[in-house]
């Protein structure tokens, strides 16, 4: 599911060697004249090409979780991926079998909404309410069912059964 992508950005110290040149351009030659003007200049430029071939471009990998050309469908599976793995985590936590069997179903189906949507983009419109609504609501209500089991408390129709 994630991808790396690679960022080039060209390097400064071809900019920094050709301001050099002119600070030392400065001190060394009268640069209030043209001619010294144009012999810094030049030398300033022949500076910059040399340097620029000789730094290298910084590149800079970064790790994506979803990359499907659609920024807010990249979002939108980060988003439903983070849900999936809470699910896991209180899945882990909640004992209740018939629960954690239902549980294992949900994280199933965002699986595979994951997997769906990523290879064609164009869904992610039709899974957005799954995204901003169930799976978020389901996460929250099955946390705080966790924090109540774990702190032992129940109910009067729970005890009465």
């Amino acid at each position: 599911m994630s991808k790396w992508i690679e960022v080039r950005r060209k390097s400064v110290l071809p900019w920094y060697f050709a301001g050099l040149v002119w600070l030392v351009g400065a001190l060394a030659l009268p640069i209030y004249q043209l001619w010294a003007l144009a012999v810094v200049a030049v030398l300033s430029v022949v500076g910059f090409a040399a340097a620029r071939r000789i730094c290298p471009d910084v590149v800079t990998r970064k790790e994506v979780p979803f990359m499907t050309g659609q920024e807010d469908a990249d979002q939108m599976l980060a988003l439903i991926d983070a849900k999936r793995k809470e699910l896991h985590e209180l899945n882990v936590r909640i004992e209740d079998e018939p629960l954690s069997a239902a549980m294992d179903r949900m994280e199933k189906a965002c699986l595979g909404i994951l997997n769906e949507v990523e290879q064609h983009p164009e869904k992610a419109a039709q899974v957005r309410r799954f995204a901003n609504y169930y799976v978020q609501d389901a996460v929250k209500i099955l946390t705080l069912y966790a924090e109540l089991e774990e702190k032992g408390v129940q109910g009067e129709n729970a005890a009465g059964v």
